[in-house]
């Protein structure tokens, strides 16, 4: 009722019901405040399945409903459009009839086109709508950081009394023994089913279960870290000392700097002083406070001394680019001079430049001369790092590498290939010339490759080179045709006589078999094997499977991006997921008997490989194929 009384509502009033009257202003003030909607998202019927006798009618409801709101183009309207119901297709703005389209599904990035219904077609997914109890597990067990998507609730039908009676017990029943319950969900017929778990909540009267989706186990990644507290070398051999290691005097002088940073006082409160303006104090406290830094300078120079810390030396910045006045033409090769170990004025196995040659580039590039000059000074070897002069000896040996006759002289000698000055093991850099022949001169071939691979290897010993190159270890250099992959064949694949078929597969590929045997593993062994899947429930059974006492095939295959193709020729864990004519899309149906094993990272095949094979039990040699396999142009 407003303050001001108004003589005409106030005899309108008695001949209206449920009158009030208010003031202009209050239900202008009362528009500005704002009033949020309430959306609750709509119920779904559906069926708890605990068991084949046991079935309970539910709802399924989201947590969280989301107000939907209609875009400004559907609101508009054009009376003279033509209404269509069915769908249409456009690629790149135009309509594209339905005949000619072929339905396809996602593996990936990649779409893989379905095989029409003459060629078999695929098996079409078959699946009950409904919510079926699988098992139950601790409830200590559940991980947060497994859940995926919106919560969920699952409460009984309330026009069914039985149906909530039965709901209620099994509530009651996992929250008093401490589990929860894994459920397998499909919202309609033949839909994709999902994970998920369900958790009893009991507030006061209400009774109902929140449903979290989780991941399916072929959903999972799971990447390795290497240890902080363990080094070990490619051998397999722990580490006791190692510059990653800290000592107990490390840690003990980390332990004071930390304390001298400190800005609890004695009794153990905070300080609590008074700030001042604002403004000044934000740029006083983006930096420590003086007293803390003075107090802590003892602390960080005994971190200092015992880290053994040294401000880095920056690195010489280097462009490699030919100057624009340089032009290069073919010549033949001089084999006197290939053979021989000194320079001459004679045409060298590499283009020569017309002009150029005698000085360096202006824009910083040195040039064949130079580099060959400050090669077979062996007095000179700094100028060979702060110039990196190596890159361009790289640069050199790929032209000598592209000239057909020099390849063509080197293979009728027996010849290999020419390597790169690289940076190896212990930040030595190496440098190798693997060109064979009947005379040790052939191995300086190309301007004296090899006092260029002594004093770049003298120059880049103490000082880290320019180039980064690919660590190698037992499972070979990542992303190179040296790459090696682990793959086992288990029990089941050799119990089923299917080895060689297996073999095959890889070898029609185009990759190499390396190393090969049967081994019976021990439980040792097994366990090591899979050690990142101790904490799965299935992981007992997948040790006793494994050394069951039939024994398994253990291969190396090498070859370009082996790792990767391997796992994509064995398919996916959960062989009814995987593609037909993977090698388990071929030969398994059951994900607990799945005939193959295949590294899933470089890192893996490292570990595996080294677990199973010692370096000699590795094969070196070249398939007289590989030429026609593995080639970039």
């Amino acid at each position: 009722m407003n303050d001001h009384e108004n003589p005409f509502i106030d005899r309108l009033s008695p001949y209206i019901e449920n009158t009030t009257t208010d003031t202009l202003d209050h239900q202008l003030d009362q528009l500005k405040k704002p009033h949020p909607s309430s959306s609750k998202s709509a119920a779904q019927s559906s069926r708890f399945n605990i068991s084949n006798e046991i079935s309970i009618k539910v709802k399924y409801q989201k947590a969280v409903g989301k107000a939907t709101k209609l875009p400004l183009k559907s609101l508009r309207a054009d009376n003279n459009s033509k209404v269509s119901t069915s769908q249409i297709h456009k690629v790149g703005g135009s309509k594209v009839d339905s005949h000619n389209l072929i339905r396809a599904y996602h593996y990936g990035s990649i779409l893989v086109p379905r095989p029409d219904e003459s060629e078999g077609g695929f098996v079409e997914f078959t699946s009950e709508a409904g919510i079926d109890f699988l098992s139950t597990f601790p409830a200590s067990t559940f991980k947060r950081d497994m859940v995926i998507g919106e919560p969920s609730f699952i409460y009984a039908d309330q026009s069914d009394g039985s149906s909530g009676l039965a709901l209620s017990s099994f509530i009651n029943a996992l929250d008093k023994n401490g589990l929860i319950a894994l459920v397998r969900y499909a919202r309609t017929k033949d839909e994709k089913p999902y994970l998920g778990l369900c958790l009893p909540v009991i507030n006061g009267q209400r009774e109902y279960l929140q449903y979290l989706r989780i991941p399916f186990a072929d959903q999972m990644r799971n990447y390795s870290f290497p240890s902080l507290e363990r080094v070990v070398t490619k051998s397999g051999e722990p580490l006791l000392n190692h510059k990653y290691l800290p000592t107990d005097k490390m840690c003990l002088a980390m332990d004071n700097f930390v304390n001298s940073m400190d800005l609890h006082d004695t009794d153990g409160s905070i300080i609590k002083d008074e700030l001042p303006d604002a403004h000044p104090e934000l740029k006083k406290y983006l930096e420590p406070p003086s007293f803390a830094q003075k107090r802590s300078i003892d602390a960080l120079e005994n971190c200092k001394n015992e880290f053994n810390l040294t401000k880095p030396t920056p690195k010489a910045k280097y462009h490699r680019r030919h100057s624009k006045g340089d032009v290069r033409e073919a010549q033949e090769i001089n084999i006197d001079d290939l053979l021989g170990g000194k320079p001459t004025t004679s045409p060298r196995p590499v283009d020569k430049t017309i002009e150029g040659d005698a000085k360096k580039g202006t824009d910083g590039a040195f040039t064949p001369d130079q580099v060959w000059q400050t090669l077979n000074n062996p007095d000179d070897p700094e100028e060979v790092y702060e110039n990196n002069i190596a890159g361009d000896y790289n640069e050199l040996i790929r032209e000598v590498k592209e000239d057909t006759q020099f390849w063509s002289f080197l293979r009728e000698n027996e010849g290999e290939k020419l390597s790169l000055i690289t940076s190896g093991e212990d930040e030595h850099a190496r440098a190798f010339s693997t060109a064979r022949a009947s005379n040790n001169s052939l191995r300086n071939v190309a301007f004296g490759v090899g006092a260029a691979a002594a004093l770049g290897a003298t120059a880049l010993a103490t000082k880290p080179v320019h180039l980064d190159a690919p660590q190698s270890t037992i499972a070979g250099t990542e992303g190179t045709f040296s790459e090696r992959s682990f793959v086992m064949i288990k029990p089941d694949g050799v119990s089923r006589q299917i080895v060689g078929k297996i073999i095959s597969r890889f070898e029609e590929r185009g990759y190499k078999l390396v190393a090969v045997k049967t081994v019976t593993p021990s439980k040792e062994l097994a366990k090591e094997h899979y050690i990142d899947l101790a904490a799965r429930p299935f992981y007992p059974g997948l040790v006793e499977y494994i050394t069951s006492g039939t024994p398994v095939v253990a291969l190396v295959w090498e070859g370009k991006d082996v790792i990767r193709q391997g796992r994509r020729m064995v398919g996916a864990t959960n062989p009814l997921q995987s593609d037909p004519g993977s090698i388990r899309g071929t030969y398994a149906v059951s994900v607990g008997r799945n005939i193959i094993h295949a590294s899933d990272s470089f890192e893996s095949a490292t570990k595996e490989i080294g677990l199973w094979f010692n370096e000699k039990e590795l094969s070196n040699y070249q398939p007289i194929a590989w030429p026609w396999i593995f080639s970039d142009n």
